[in-house]
């Protein structure tokens, strides 16, 4: 997955002691929709539903598109971001960084 959204340009990875992945741009410049594209594919295809059939009679198909294309709406939208806001104004705490390791 990290070097699916590397290749995206979502993460970058660095090198050295102090290496590891970090965020390429700022939280509020990745939408979830260039996530999921990046570690799924397509979105549409993601969702799966048929277009409608030619001729326009097929209306459960066409309400499905609609969903869709709103949902995928939403996804580009939002950003990882959002996603920090929400969950800092729901009371959730980021996670404690780890203790230092030494290698000997």
């Amino acid at each position: 997955i990290l070097q699916d959204l590397r290749k995206a340009h979502i993460v970058e990875a660095r090198r050295g002691p102090r290496g590891g992945y970090a965020l390429a741009r700022r939280p509020a410049e990745i939408s979830l929709a260039e996530v999921l594209y990046a570690v799924r594919g397509p979105l549409e295809e993601m969702f799966g539903f048929d277009p409608p059939a030619p001729g326009g009679d097929d209306v459960p198909a066409a309400v499905w598109t609609d969903v869709r294309a709103q949902l995928v709406g939403v996804l580009e939208h939002a950003t990882l971001q959002d996603f920090v806001t929400r969950a800092e104004a729901a009371g959730v705490e980021r996670a404690a960084l780890p203790a230092t390791m030494y290698f000997i």
